[in-house]
């Protein structure tokens, strides 16, 4: 499967239908991103495919800001394809500018990263059968259990920076009124709740701010909840219908229209 698709791959570039695709490549003992251009084919060769998340959807953002006009060809997992779903709502990129080779998630990955969506939807070609999700436990703990391990954070800001869907220009978390600076543990659990109220809707539970962050904070369970939440209210899941709006943009429209 992997050789079919470096093959794909070299297809796109060759047939100038992308001008790069975006994907993994082994680096002497390390997996890295890579874009692969008509230039550099010979690192297909080197073309990694594994058991392996990586935050491909916010690197896009960074090449198609430096490169607007050019079209690419990307790698993506189910939770890829969601972040770019839930971008190209917000005007973040445009999917028509992207060609999505997806691969579906092995039933090891469904079970590590305990998804209920590991497959993709809108890719324009996709590689093996789609995989079962699972459906796991409902997560509820009281508020000392939140407070004791908000308690270890050290805001290194890993959790936003890492996110995809974090993209504000000016980021709330930032703000010395609500989040002061230098103030180590944290004297209530501010930050995270505002990370979590702006997430409400929002994430598709990739789980990338979970893996990242060095205190071990389940953030993935809280924001699980949140979004349980958001759906019972409003029967919204992120990432799941590229046409479908979010359902707060009919607020700010009814808003603007009334003039509040």
């Amino acid at each position: 499967m992997e050789n079919e698709i470096k093959e794909k791959i070299k297809e796109l570039i060759v047939n100038k239908e992308v001008d790069g695709f975006l994907g993994l490549r082994r680096y002497f003992n390390y997996v890295v991103p890579y874009l692969f251009t008509k230039e550099n084919l010979e690192d297909l060769e080197e073309f990694f495919l594994d058991e392996v998340k990586y935050p491909l959807s916010k690197i896009i953002l960074k090449i198609k800001k430096f490169y607007p006009d050019k079209k690419f060809g990307m790698l993506v997992r189910g939770c890829d394809e969601r972040h770019l779903i839930e971008l190209n709502k917000n005007n973040r990129i445009s999917l028509k500018d992207l060609y999505l080779l997806g691969i579906n998630c092995s039933e090891n990955m469904v079970l590590k990263c305990e998804c209920s969506s590991p497959y993709v939807r809108i890719a324009n070609i996709s590689f093996w059968e789609k995989t079962r999700g699972k459906e796991f436990e409902n997560f509820y703990k009281n508020l000392s259990f939140w407070i004791e391990k908000f308690s270890r954070c050290i805001k290194c800001y890993g959790c936003r920076n890492i996110c995809p869907l974090c993209f504000c220009n000016n980021c709330t978390l930032e703000e010395e009124f609500l989040v002061r600076k230098g103030l180590l543990p944290l004297d209530y659990p501010i930050f995270h709740l505002i990370r979590a109220y702006h997430l409400a809707g929002r994430c598709i539970d990739c789980g990338l701010c979970e893996e990242t962050c060095p205190a071990e904070i389940p953030l993935r369970k809280l924001y699980k909840e949140i979004n349980k939440k958001f759906y019972r209210i409003f029967g919204y899941k992120p990432g799941e219908n590229i046409e479908e709006k979010h359902p707060l943009e009919f607020l700010e429209e009814i808003k603007e229209k009334n003039g509040i």
